[in-house]
């Protein structure tokens, strides 16, 4: 249960930040400016393991 809402945790962080606080976040060339939000569309290795 608790490793389904980790990933959670950031990506409401990141909502509420205004877009001027999050650009200042390094992106690496070729990913996504918000690697939170993709760690949340993308399930942990334990957490597939616990399934």
């Amino acid at each position: 249960m608790e490793t389904k809402e980790l990933p959670l945790e950031p990506q409401k962080d990141l909502d509420r930040m205004p877009p001027s606080k999050t650009r200042h976040l390094p992106a690496p060339s070729g990913q996504s400016p918000h690697p939170f939000k993709e760690m949340a569309l993308k399930p942990p290795k334990f957490a597939l393991d616990k399934h």
